[in-house]
């Protein structure tokens, strides 16, 4: 199963470096003062959109300026690229985001048109990987219960096994005891003082099976959460008695400092008492 879940990972993850290895730029360079496309820009937009060949693709339209006073520029292409490529490619396109970022020197008049496949963008692509994880981790968990189900059953028959073989063991030994009580009757009836007590072997125990690697683990896992149990209980009562302490400080604390506001209170009335005198 670990093996199997590996090998999807794998595959999952070429996969989706694939998708994302398709993601490709349209670089348009602008003027120095320029913020709308020209004829050669839209003319570029419109050969782009042919090369698609009718696919649709998400695009996010990143201006870049290089210093902060040439931002305002920047955010000005943007716009006027969003109107561009709505007029041009707007049935081949769903635009994702338009922002205007700090580029590099050689950057400070460009605008890129980032593409990708409809549907495998970066945050799509993780969705989709969270949920085959999911799905995979799901079926994992169903099986280990699955396993952990027929080792509880397996030792469940084990254990009424070994009640059936005990009982019948006990039935056994009382047919010896009384075989032996009858041995001695007659041995003491015919005055046979030589002969031997005839030995009466025991039925062997049955031996129990070694536990198998299911059983093993399924018991571990029970003392495992056994000991986490304990320290559950130990923790929550170390707590309990942590808070009953401080309750029971605060209160003598309460307590004194009431006191000491009804005798400062006492000591001034009296004072006022003598004045009045």
């Amino acid at each position: 199963m670990k093996k199997i879940i590996k090998l999807t990972t794998i595959a999952l993850a070429i996969i989706f470096s694939k998708q994302l290895s398709a993601q490709d730029t349209l670089h348009l360079d602008f003027g120095a003062t320029q913020t709308a496309p020209d004829k050669a820009i839209e003319d570029k937009i419109v050969a782009w959109g042919k090369t698609l060949k009718g696919k649709k693709q998400d695009i996010n339209i990143v201006a870049y300026y290089h210093k902060g006073e040439f931002k305002k520029f920047a955010e000005q292409r943007v716009e006027e690229m969003f109107l561009s490529v709505n007029r041009k490619v707007r049935d081949l396109v769903n635009i994702k985001t338009q922002e205007a970022l700090k580029g590099e020197n050689y950057q400070r008049t460009r605008v890129d048109i980032i593409y990708w496949a409809e549907g495998s963008d970066p945050k799509t692509m993780a969705d989709k990987k969270k949920v085959e994880e999911k799905a995979t981790k799901d079926a994992e968990k169903k099986k280990k219960d699955e396993e952990e189900k027929l080792a509880k059953e397996a030792k469940d028959k084990e254990a009424k096994d070994k009640k059936g073989s005990s009982s019948t063991a006990k039935k056994d030994e009382k047919k010896d005891d009384k075989a032996k009580k009858e041995e001695k009757k007659v041995e003491k009836k015919d005055d046979r003082k030589d002969d031997k007590k005839e030995k009466v072997e025991k039925p062997k125990e049955e031996k129990k099976p070694a536990l198998t690697k299911e059983e093993k683990d399924a018991a571990e896992a029970k003392k495992k959460e056994d000991k986490e149990r304990e320290k559950k209980e130990k923790e929550e009562k170390a707590a309990k008695e942590k808070a009953d302490k401080e309750a029971k400080k605060e209160q003598e604390k309460k307590e004194k400092e009431e006191k000491a506001a009804a005798e400062k209170a006492k000591k001034e009335q009296e004072k006022l008492d003598k004045q009045k005198k």
